[in-house]
Protein backbone atom coordinates (compact mmCIF):
# COMPACT_ATOMS: atom_id res chain seq x y z
CA UNK A 1 0.00 0.00 0.00
CA UNK A 2 1.29 3.40 -0.98
CA UNK A 3 0.12 6.84 0.19
CA UNK A 4 -1.40 8.75 -2.71
CA UNK A 5 -1.48 12.22 -1.12
CA UNK A 6 0.09 14.21 1.68
CA UNK A 7 -1.48 13.67 5.08
CA UNK A 8 -1.18 12.52 8.67
CA UNK A 9 -1.73 9.11 10.21
CA UNK A 10 -2.08 8.59 13.95
CA UNK A 11 -0.61 5.69 15.87
CA UNK A 12 -4.14 4.46 16.63
CA UNK A 13 -5.10 4.43 12.93
CA UNK A 14 -1.84 2.69 12.05
CA UNK A 15 -2.43 -0.08 14.60
CA UNK A 16 -6.02 -0.56 13.43
CA UNK A 17 -4.96 -0.77 9.77
CA UNK A 18 -2.26 -3.34 10.58
CA UNK A 19 -4.69 -5.42 12.64
CA UNK A 20 -7.34 -5.29 9.91
CA UNK A 21 -4.87 -6.35 7.20
CA UNK A 22 -3.69 -9.27 9.30
CA UNK A 23 -7.26 -10.32 10.06
CA UNK A 24 -8.49 -10.15 6.45
CA UNK A 25 -5.50 -11.84 4.86
CA UNK A 26 -5.29 -14.58 7.48
CA UNK A 27 -2.18 -16.72 7.58
CA UNK A 28 -1.73 -16.67 3.83
CA UNK A 29 0.22 -13.39 3.84
CA UNK A 30 2.95 -11.78 5.90
CA UNK A 31 2.21 -8.08 6.62
CA UNK A 32 5.05 -5.58 7.04
CA UNK A 33 4.55 -2.09 8.42
CA UNK A 34 6.93 0.33 6.68
CA UNK A 35 5.79 3.51 8.46
CA UNK A 36 8.34 4.87 10.91
CA UNK A 37 7.17 5.43 14.49
CA UNK A 38 4.84 8.37 15.10
CA UNK A 39 6.82 11.31 16.45
CA UNK A 40 4.59 14.42 16.46
CA UNK A 41 2.47 14.85 19.61
CA UNK A 42 -1.06 16.28 19.31
CA UNK A 43 -2.23 18.02 22.47
CA UNK A 44 -5.74 18.87 23.62
CA UNK A 45 -7.08 20.82 26.55
CA UNK A 46 -10.32 19.97 28.25
CA UNK A 47 -13.33 21.97 27.13
CA UNK A 48 -14.05 23.23 30.63
CA UNK A 49 -10.59 24.77 31.14
CA UNK A 50 -9.92 28.45 30.63
CA UNK A 51 -7.51 29.93 28.14
CA UNK A 52 -3.86 30.80 29.03
CA UNK A 53 -3.40 27.88 31.40
CA UNK A 54 -0.76 25.94 29.49
CA UNK A 55 -0.63 23.72 26.46
CA UNK A 56 -2.63 20.65 27.46
CA UNK A 57 -2.05 16.92 27.62
CA UNK A 58 -0.79 14.75 24.78
CA UNK A 59 -3.76 12.85 23.33
CA UNK A 60 -2.07 10.89 20.53
CA UNK A 61 0.94 10.86 18.21
CA UNK A 62 0.92 11.35 14.43
CA UNK A 63 3.30 10.76 11.54
CA UNK A 64 3.38 13.00 8.46
CA UNK A 65 3.11 11.11 5.16
CA UNK A 66 4.13 12.25 1.70
CA UNK A 67 2.73 11.06 -1.59
CA UNK A 68 4.51 7.87 -2.58
CA UNK A 69 5.43 6.71 0.94
CA UNK A 70 5.08 2.95 1.34
CA UNK A 71 2.74 2.09 4.23
CA UNK A 72 2.41 -1.70 4.17
CA UNK A 73 3.95 -4.63 2.35
CA UNK A 74 2.40 -8.05 1.77
CA UNK A 75 4.14 -11.32 0.92
CA UNK A 76 2.36 -14.53 0.10
CA UNK A 77 3.40 -17.48 2.23
CA UNK A 78 1.64 -20.17 0.15
CA UNK A 79 2.28 -19.75 -3.55
CA UNK A 80 3.07 -16.96 -5.99
CA UNK A 81 -0.33 -17.02 -7.72
CA UNK A 82 -2.48 -17.03 -4.56
CA UNK A 83 -3.94 -13.49 -4.45
CA UNK A 84 -7.57 -14.30 -3.65
CA UNK A 85 -7.31 -13.01 -0.07
CA UNK A 86 -5.85 -9.66 -1.12
CA UNK A 87 -8.66 -9.04 -3.61
CA UNK A 88 -11.30 -9.56 -0.93
CA UNK A 89 -9.58 -7.24 1.58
Amino acid sequence: MIASTFGKISSIELNLATRTLKRTTGRAFKVWNYVKPCNIPVTRKSESSRMVKGKGNVKYLVRLLRAGDVLFGLKSLKSRNDTTNVRTA
